[in-house]
């Protein structure tokens, strides 16, 4: 009896070893998804030509103002894309180079300066960040990558953790008028009073991280199905000649077709027959609609907003602003990074814990009891 139950044991301590690269994986997650909330902010911190310039009563210039402005200091540059992720931050152009180079330059939006050029775009940071935290990096040589997949099935141990910590916990709302951390009592007492605190007051966070992760698998699947879940990219019908008209008036037109449309960035299609596509924000902040012009005539082809789309595509964008918190500029961000640190605290302070019992209960596995010690020779 006494050797089943020891063979109990061991099956249990080897399983909780096994469940510790699911904890340092989701701490992963979690530290990339706080970092790729900021990213820009984290550039704006290390690079001055990444500052605008903002003064009082000056208005921005448009798209047209800042293409004159570079096509003076770099004519043979020919523009590809407009980024502008903030007020706060310069516009940046990519543009291609007579030697077949790429460049970005950073233009301060309200006085049209070219405050820095550089051949690889910051754009990237901002990407590898929210590639390393969405899909690990992996080749996106197939439907969904499978970091995609391995990220987002993180969502079903959350929600189970979730769900439990509030049966664990009795009447854990108490903790919301009384919170305690206490760290003068041992390591086992502060990691424990960290990890409550830091779950009640991230409550409805993890659950609106875990719920639209979860629907990321769902998404994940369904591409994989073959079953659409977003549209198609309209086609442009007859070949327009290659210029920047598209990205010289994609703003206005923009504003025009969207009152208060917010502009985050124009592209220029791969070919001739690919139509220009800007991207922004309308007066439903949650929701990042796209406009699709002609690249020759600057009409409007087609839009996918709020209202026009089918409900998967709808809610897909909205979730999203919802996880990743670029919904409110600036506040809305640093809110949600807020959140994302305290989420990291509360699942670092589990790993420890979780630690301290495995190896709490290997030690007592594999040290011997004093009644089992072998006798020595001559007893």
């Amino acid at each position: 009896m006494a050797k089943k139950k020891s063979k109990a044991k061991l099956w249990l301590v080897l399983h909780s070893w096994c469940a510790v690269p699911i904890w340092f994986f989701l701490l992963f997650a979690c530290l990339t998804g706080t970092l790729s909330t900021v990213s820009w902010e984290v550039l704006w911190l290390r690079y001055p030509e990444m500052r605008a310039d903002a003064a009082v009563g000056r208005a921005r210039l448009d798209a047209g103002d800042l293409l004159d402005r570079l096509k003076a200091q770099e004519p043979a540059a020919r523009p590809y894309r407009i980024l502008q992720p903030e007020p706060y931050l310069t516009v940046q152009i990519a543009a291609y180079l007579p030697d077949q180079e790429k460049a970005t330059f950073f233009l301060d939006p309200y006085s049209g300066a070219v405050k820095g050029r550089s051949n690889l775009s910051y754009s990237r940071y901002q990407w590898f960040m929210q590639s390393l935290h969405g899909w690990l990096l992996t080749p996106y040589d197939r439907v969904k990558p499978y970091g995609w997949h391995l990220v987002a099935l993180l969502s079903l141990p959350m929600l189970v953790s979730l769900l439990t910590g509030m049966l664990v916990y009795k009447k854990f709302w108490r903790a919301y008028l009384n919170p305690r951390l206490r760290i003068d009592e041992g390591s086992r007492v502060f990691w424990g009073d960290l990890h409550r605190l830091a779950g009640i007051w991230s409550l409805w966070f993890v659950s609106l991280i875990a719920v639209s992760s979860l629907w990321f698998l769902v998404i994940g699947i369904l591409d994989e199905l073959g079953t659409p879940t977003t549209g198609n990219l309209p086609p442009v019908v007859q070949e327009a000649s290659t210029n920047t008209d598209g990205l010289r008036y994609a703003f206005r037109i923009a504003d025009e077709t969207f009152p208060g449309f917010r502009v985050d960035g124009v592209y220029l299609g791969f070919n001739n027959y690919t139509p220009v596509r800007v991207t922004g924000r309308t007066a439903f902040p949650l929701y990042k609609a796209e406009i699709y012009l002609d690249p020759g005539s600057g009409a409007v082809i087609e839009t996918e907003t709020v209202t026009s789309s089918r409900p998967a595509a709808t809610l897909s964008p909205i979730l999203r602003s919802l996880h990743t918190g670029d919904f409110y500029s600036l506040w809305s961000k640093l809110v949600w990074a807020f959140f994302g640190l305290v989420l990291s605290a509360m699942v670092f302070s589990g790993l420890m814990i979780f630690l301290m019992r495995t190896v709490q209960s290997t030690v007592k596995l594999v040290r011997p009891r004093p009644g089992l010690l072998p006798r020595e020779a001559g007893e």
